[in-house]
């Protein structure tokens, strides 16, 4: 044992083991690969393709593994059925509101376009719906409170006057 040492002891004679190891790796290492190729074990073998049956019942699409539409697809919400949805789902609540509108119209005698013109205005500021009634009241007394308001200054001097008439307008 005592020569193996020597001989591996020399720099050149390592240089030899370490390509002699490496080839043998290789040969090894390939000679395992063409073996699994050419005699695979019995469960990996490749079977043939099964084709699967897709079969659509109902609406909707049933894919495959090759789908081919010809025919345009909708993907999502159908924009215009989903807004007449939500215009039925309101429809109770603007109808109320146009019946409150013209309630209080005929007991202050205002007008409905101001009226509505306030109603969007609370509809912006968020205002819950138990409060609608008293804010519209409310609104539609000062609405007459102005006027009377106007009326006055339109009695009073010229230049009072003119600008009466344009704060009505």
């Amino acid at each position: 044992m005592p020569w193996l040492w020597r001989y591996i002891q020399r720099a050149k004679n390592r240089e030899v083991l370490a390509w002699c190891g490496g080839a043998i790796a290789t040969v090894a290492v390939a000679g395992w690969a063409g073996f699994i190729h050419f005699f695979p074990a019995d469960g990996s073998k490749p079977t043939a393709a099964s084709s699967t049956t897709v079969t659509q019942s109902g609406t909707g699409i049933a894919s495959g593994g090759n789908t081919v539409i010809s025919a345009p697809v909708n993907i999502g919400l159908d924009e215009k059925k989903t807004s007449e949805q939500i215009a039925a789902a309101q429809k109770p609540l603007s109808d109320q509101l146009e019946r409150l509108v013209a309630q209080v119209s005929r007991d202050k005698g205002v007008p409905i376009a101001p009226l509505r013109a306030i109603l969007l205005k609370l509809g912006e500021a968020g205002v819950s719906e138990e409060a609608i009634p008293q804010r519209l009241d409310a609104k539609a007394d000062e609405l007459l409170k102005l006027r009377e308001e106007i009326a006055q200054l339109k009695q009073g001097p010229v230049e009072l006057a003119l600008f009466a008439q344009r704060t009505q307008a």
